[in-house]
């Protein structure tokens, strides 16, 4: 099922307030405790990639012909990890995320089309993985993506901060949001933001900026798109579909040059 969400303009600010409090009284108090590592590293070989990306587990096959060329920007820290990646070619890619992590996916622009996990995916929607989700997805040459991966710890501690249910009560069993063209502004402009600070070399215990925006301001943004959300529905792709595009995929491999 995929969800539409409230501008962000006009989340609750009880729930980013709260979530506030509830990170700068567990989390941002203990300086150090989430110091971090990072990478900012272009690649011509999408195995090199699979390779490089820490803490996910990643297989890529190249779908059509030509050059790769990709790039991938990545912090990982304690209780969250932020990647931004971009591939310029067709990719299945295979895997899993984070394990101890629920990672949420936004697209960096609107032109974005995905099959993600069964599902039709666009650039005005947010994808959310379960915890150590498995990756099943068929992207087209220009995926440009941002995802955060937030601590179960975190994600609990900040649900019962704001008065919201359970994560895993929250979540259900959706997995991809239809945000407005005011939530996903908000959400890459932050993203944006937290790009930029990683690519310039900060690094949390340096920059109060950045661990707001990792630990707070964007875990709360997201948490408080998933509780404003109202249904739509546009369900995951049929069985018999999925087994046409899995024959499709098979004879694209098998006919790769």
């Amino acid at each position: 099922m995929v969800i539409q969400t409230g501008p962000y303009i006009d989340l609750p600010l009880m729930i980013m307030n709260n979530f506030g409090g509830n990170i700068k009284n567990s989390q941002i108090s203990a300086r150090g405790e989430m110091d971090g590592s990072s990478q900012d590293r272009s690649f011509s070989d999408f195995d090199e990639i699979a390779e490089a990306v820490r803490a996910w587990d990643l297989r890529f096959t190249q779908l059509d012909r030509g050059l790769f060329r990709g790039s991938i920007t990545q912090f990982i820290g304690n209780n969250v990890q932020f990647v931004r990646a971009r591939f310029g070619r067709s990719l299945e890619q295979c895997g899993s995320s984070p394990r101890g992590f629920t990672t949420f996916v936004i697209p960096a622009g609107e032109s974005l089309r995905l099959f993600w996990r069964g599902q039709k995916v666009t650039g005005s929607q947010i994808m959310v993985f379960p915890e150590g989700g498995e990756l099943y997805a068929i992207s087209d040459p220009g995926f440009d993506v941002y995802t955060l991966s937030v601590s179960n710890g975190l994600l609990t501690r900040a649900c019962a901060g704001s008065g919201l249910p359970d994560f895993p009560s929250l979540l259900g069993e959706k997995e991809v949001f239809h945000g407005s063209p005011e939530t996903m502004s908000g959400l890459r402009r932050l993203c944006g933001q937290i790009h930029s600070r990683i690519k310039r070399g900060q690094s949390i215990p340096e920059s109060p900026a950045l661990r707001r925006e990792l630990e707070f301001e964007l875990p709360g943004a997201l948490l408080a798109a998933l509780a404003t959300s109202l249904p739509l529905s546009t369900p995951p792709l049929p069985r018999l579909r999925r087994t046409a595009l899995e024959r499709s995929l098979e004879h694209i491999r098998s006919h790769r040059t």
